[in-house]
């Protein structure tokens, strides 16, 4: 698999992929944990990581980000998906999302959704991919994405 240039793989997180991702959350969220005087709880990640679908992000051998989902019924949820800094804004994360967006329809399910903080950037990448807004608490939005039109339609 690939985008642009890069050719970037999905490999199921295990055991040796705990500290990658909990590098790459601890640094790119620092800042919103700081806003919102959230700690972070080693434990209680790694539960995290392994109760959902988690996959590495590489190119070749190199870890470049992480994505995490859950699933419920008919509905797929991001719960984290993280790119090293040098990786942000090449298109990167756009393409992993479509990706699973992809997957998840031949899986029959109907939509997306994720929870992203009010003042991260990503909010802005998610609404170009088709993301509507549905709960916004001021620290938090939710959102979601239907991936196929209802069958009853």
């Amino acid at each position: 698999m690939g985008q642009g240039s890069i050719d970037i793989s999905f490999e199921r997180l295990g055991n040796t992929g705990f500290s990658f991702a909990e590098e790459i959350v601890r640094e790119n969220m620092a800042v919103y944990y700081q806003q919102h005087e959230l700690g972070f709880n080693r434990q209680q990640f790694r539960q995290f990581l392994s109760e959902y679908e988690s996959y590495i992000l590489k190119t070749g051998n190199n870890e470049i980000g992480i994505i995490c989902l859950s699933f419920e019924a008919d509905v797929a949820y991001i719960r984290d998906i993280q790119l090293l800094p040098e990786y942000q804004s090449k298109g990167i994360g756009s393409w992993v999302i479509k990706q699973f967006e992809t997957t998840l329809l031949r899986r029959n399910y109907r939509a997306l959704r994720l929870r992203v903080f009010a003042s991260n950037p990503a909010y802005q990448l998610y609404q170009r991919l088709g993301f509507a807004e549905k709960r916004n608490d001021g620290a938090t939005i939710g959102m979601e994405k239907i991936l196929s039109a209802p069958r009853d339609q």
